[in-house]
């Protein structure tokens, strides 16, 4: 059977005795890079929870080569022999997605994908403020895919998210991260999704919550603003480390290692330039995403090569981003697989 592999991953569909199988790069079946399985499965009923197959990049073998090729060649070609795939149960909105409500809340505004107000309006979501809410979280669904995840300071002009709260928003930031996890391989991506099958045992690693919340607020995925909206509040950034923001606040509560001092020193280096912009507004609030947004200027020259208007600032920038690449490889990555946020 040559399809997706989240029919029986996730879809509890084809529930048959595996024998054997591969994963080939879509790239060669005109579509983009990324995994698709061809499985040989016998007619009879098995119910198992996870599954092996070796990964084959068509592209790489020509010929005769077909014939012969043994696992441990596919290996040396593709870098891994096998590729672990396990079954999901459960998504994040069935298990971790706030669904409170509270006396105090009350009609606020929208916001798009990219942060800003917005006046567009569809059904499914009243927006909502209280001093208790500090952002809107979507993380929905199993796939691991740009569409999936948005994170903003107002609820989501479309919803399928839930409202951050100040008294549990740090439990809740592991979403994000697992939503971004990178699938720099072919044979990543389609193979791996999101899950609460987990339970809260990660909510019990303050080190990994530490780590999620260091990310969140340094990462330019993280699309929370500081505004003033039409509703005549002023909507503050909390989830950033720009001031005595309420992220900053809770870091206080953790003792950092090395690398994190370094992304810290690196995000002061990134505000010492942002203030120096003449864009620079005072009042505000800023993380990296709005910074680079607003204050990062840049224009294209008469030969189409971008120009930037403050190239100090864009440098510090391009840096921090280097820097917490490899932290969340390296801190919160594996620990997604441990605590099931990945499977």
């Amino acid at each position: 059977l040559f399809s997706p592999i989240k029919y029986w991953k996730s879809c509890e569909l084809g529930n048959k005795k595996f024998i054997d199988g591969y994963l080939f790069n879509r790239e060669h079946f005109h579509a983009s890079p990324s995994a698709i399985s061809c499985i040989l499965w016998k007619n009879e009923e098995e119910n198992r929870e996870g599954i092996a197959l070796k990964t084959l990049d068509i592209a790489l073998l020509t010929g005769d080569m077909y014939n012969y090729l043994k696992t441990e060649e596919l290996a040396s070609i593709t870098g891994q022999e096998e590729v672990k795939i396990k079954k999901i149960h459960n998504v994040f909105s069935d298990v971790y997605y706030d669904k409170r409500k509270f006396d105090g809340d009350c009609k606020g505004v929208y916001c798009g994908r990219n942060g800003m107000e917005t006046n567009v309006r569809l059904q499914g979501l009243t927006p909502i403020f209280n001093e208790n809410m500090v952002g809107y979280l979507r993380a929905n669904g199993a796939a691991v895919e740009p569409l999936s995840v948005v994170l903003t300071r107002a609820g989501l002009y479309n919803g399928h998210g839930f409202y951050l709260r100040r008294d549990n928003f740090i439990d809740k930031l592991p979403l994000f991260c697992a939503k971004l996890y990178p699938q720099n391989n072919w044979y990543e991506r389609d193979i791996y999704f999101t899950t609460a099958d987990g339970g809260g045992r990660y909510a019990q690693d303050r080190e990994f919550l530490k780590s999620c919340l260091i990310f969140t607020c340094l990462s330019q995925r993280n699309h929370c603003l500081s505004f003033n909206g039409s509703d005549g509040r002023f909507y503050r950034n909390e989830l950033c480390f720009d001031k005595d923001t309420l992220a900053g606040v809770h870091l206080q509560n953790y003792t950092l290692a090395q690398n994190e001092t370094e992304l810290l020193a690196a995000f002061d280096d990134v505000l010492k330039f942002a203030k120096g912009t003449a864009e620079y507004n005072g009042s505000l609030a800023y993380g990296t995403y709005q910074i680079d947004k607003e204050l990062n200027t840049r224009r294209k020259n008469d030969y189409d090569t971008i120009i930037y208007d403050y190239p100090e600032l864009n440098t510090a920038l391009n840096a921090l981003k280097t820097k917490l690449t490899k932290y969340y490889g390296e801190a919160i990555q594996p620990k997604l697989f441990e605590y099931e946020l990945l499977k």
